[in-house]
């Protein structure tokens, strides 16, 4: 396969791609780079708050099912 033919798919492929596939494809292309999905401490120290207030009361939280159907219904 040419190179050209190569980038094209690889273009194509990009744009269908979840994040988990993009940045799978980033660490490999640039594996010496810094961490474009590294939190600050600011992120980790939020996201600690909340798993904490998660292990207090489970029940508050929205199962994963009910957090899509409330964005689904506000992109329409």
């Amino acid at each position: 396969m040419r190179n050209s033919n190569i980038k094209e798919e690889l273009h194509a492929m990009i744009e269908k791609a979840d994040s988990e596939v993009l940045e799978l494809v980033y660490s490999i292309l640039n594996p010496a780079g810094e961490d474009p999905a590294a939190l600050n401490g600011d992120q980790v120290a939020e996201l600690e708050r909340r798993y904490a207030a998660h292990l207090e009361k489970p029940e508050e939280g929205s199962t994963w099912e009910e957090v899509k159907g409330r964005i689904s219904k506000k992109n329409r």
